[in-house]
């Protein structure tokens, strides 16, 4: 009995021959990088449009809070104000806030968009926008905190408000806005004990 060996050339299928293409990778490699310019411009487009969508939403409420400041229409802001504002900072407590932030930067003049960063979670959308603002007085940085459309805080960032954190009668430090000095009981109706509302 013979053994069979490898079978004969003939029996063995040919391989398909390919030919290189003379053109190389490159229409490859250009395809990859059109398709990324693609993606990266309807990723541009979508960002841009969110930020368009939620800064619409949030200038009104912006513009009318410092119409009111400016008016001093301050129960009307706190009426107005989301829950979460009212819980934080009693209707009494922002009227002197507001009336000393008023008489520290003196009204709004303009304000220039900054950024914005908007969150949902749990059906609840936070949308915390940056202005700059020109007032009367100088000009400040002011963070609005908006929860489902209404004003949940604001923080104003001014030098000409940090002057009055500050006890004019003993030098304490202040946390709070408040009539008194919690260190030396004197009346503070002439300084500012915060920069934040309802936060």
């Amino acid at each position: 009995m013979e053994s069979e060996g490898p079978p004969p050339l003939t029996s063995i299928p040919a391989l398909p021959v390919r030919r290189q293409s003379s053109r190389g990778p490159m229409p490859f490699i250009l395809l990859g990088c059109g398709g990324a310019l693609v993606l990266a411009v309807l990723v541009g487009a979508v960002v841009f449009a969110l930020i368009s969508k939620g800064r619409s939403s949030v200038d009104p409420i912006v513009d009318t809070y410092l119409s009111q400041m400016n008016d001093g229409d301050y129960a009307g802001i706190y009426a107005a104000a989301h829950p979460i504002f009212r819980e934080k900072t009693g209707e009494a407590q922002f009227v002197l806030f507001a009336e000393r932030v008023l008489g520290a930067l003196g009204k709004s003049q303009s304000t220039s968009f900054r950024g914005i960063n908007v969150n949902v979670d749990n059906g609840m959308t936070t949308t915390t926008a940056t202005y700059k603002g020109t007032f009367e007085k100088g000009e400040a940085s002011l963070v609005f905190t908006i929860v489902d459309s209404k004003l949940a805080g604001v923080n104003y960032d001014s030098p000409l408000l940090e002057s009055m954190l500050i006890c004019p009668h003993c030098g304490a430090a202040l946390q709070q806005v408040s009539r008194f000095c919690p260190s030396c009981g004197e009346s503070l109706d002439d300084g500012i004990a915060s920069t934040t509302a309802g936060q």
